[in-house]
């Protein structure tokens, strides 16, 4: 279900490029409007955990089937959990979009609530091969941020639209 005409791209190394080539990647980082929230989501002392890269898909890349900590069992990098009121994430995805993305186009899906979750999810799920409607298309403008924890169950559907997506990709952590 999730299978395309051709793979997505990542590119990495922007860190590395030559100013000002570099400059707009590196002040993504820690941009003004997304620190409030991971110091929220993650703690104040909040850390990059993953290089940034680029990923892109031209019409026709394939999916990536559903992955995340979601279900039985307790992954110390990928958990989401509440203590007197507070939530605590693990790992977690800011993406900055460079291209709009609309309902129908592909790219990033999630099962909601599944972060939540106690129970497996069933493997013809996690190949979008059964349930569908349990599941959301995240529709965005170039220039929005998505931020979601790891521990969400999420994936790709293949790109249809005709013309690309951009997007970059960071993982940050707690600070311990």
């Amino acid at each position: 279900a999730l299978k395309g005409e051709h793979g997505r791209g990542e590119l990495r190394g922007m860190f590395e490029w030559e100013e000002p080539y570099c400059t707009v990647f590196r002040d993504m980082l820690a941009h003004p409007r997304i620190v409030p929230y991971l110091n929220v989501i993650l703690g104040k002392g909040f850390r990059v955990d993953h290089r940034m890269f680029l990923l892109w898909m031209d019409k026709g890349a394939e999916g990536h089937r559903f992955h995340g900590s979601s279900g039985p069992g307790f992954d110390p990098n990928q958990y989401y959990i509440v203590k007197n009121g507070q939530m605590h994430n693990g790992l977690t995805v800011v993406a900055f979009q460079l291209t709009d993305i609309n309902p129908g186009d592909g790219g990033l899906i999630v099962i909601p609530g599944s972060h939540k979750s106690n129970y497996a999810c069933p493997p013809e799920m996690r190949r979008y091969e059964k349930y569908q409607e349990h599941v959301r298309q995240l529709t965005c403008k170039a220039g929005d941020v998505i931020i979601f924890t790891e521990a969400v169950t999420h994936g790709t559907l293949q790109w249809t639209a005709d013309h690309p997506r951009r997007s970059t990709l960071t993982r940050y952590t707690a600070g311990n």
